[in-house]
């Protein structure tokens, strides 16, 4: 037996070999039960090379200035395993200045205000954009504001239960 399995069509054969295998009554350490431990362990090598569960997706966040909106919801969410986030502002004084390389990156874009929709459409309208989400999120909050907090724990979420299903 082949340490790897290097192809689709054995992929396929070991897959079936583990079928019959299966269907047998082996007995612990008969030669059919070691076979079938050691196709398992190369059809798992070989799954996890090239059956990876899907990523997860990557949400940029945006508002005016990265300052309080945008940086809050980037806090907030750093640490949550269904997907990565990352915050920029619109503004050329911004602490952090959307790039193409952020829109490049994106699965989707999170935005506060439906001119930050507007505004990124106009100015990267020679890229092909991710899909950009409006969460109607004014510029009244200070940053990690407990109201703010909250508002975007609600349409963050929603947002990704719509789309991702997570």
């Amino acid at each position: 037996m082949s340490v790897f399995i290097k192809t689709e069509k054995e992929y396929n054969d070991k897959l079936a070999r583990v079928y019959e295998l299966m269907q047998m009554d082996s007995a612990e350490n008969s030669l059919e039960f070691n076979e079938l431990k050691a196709l398992s362990i190369l059809i798992e090598r070989y799954e996890a090379e090239h059956y990876t569960i899907s990523q997860r997706p990557n949400i940029l966040i945006i508002c005016g200035k990265n300052k309080r909106r945008s940086r809050t919801a980037e806090f907030m969410f750093k640490n949550d395993q269904r997907f990565n986030i990352r915050s920029a502002g619109l503004s050329p004084k911004s602490d952090r200045k959307i790039s193409e390389n952020d829109l490049n990156w994106a699965d989707l874009v999170l935005v506060m205000e439906t001119d930050h929709r507007a505004k990124i459409k106009e100015l990267y309208k020679h890229l092909q954009l991710p899909a950009i989400q409006v969460l109607n999120i004014p510029d009244e909050y200070e940053y990690l504001d407990e109201e703010l907090i909250q508002l975007l724990i609600d349409k963050v979420n929603e947002s990704v239960m719509r789309l991702y299903n997570i």
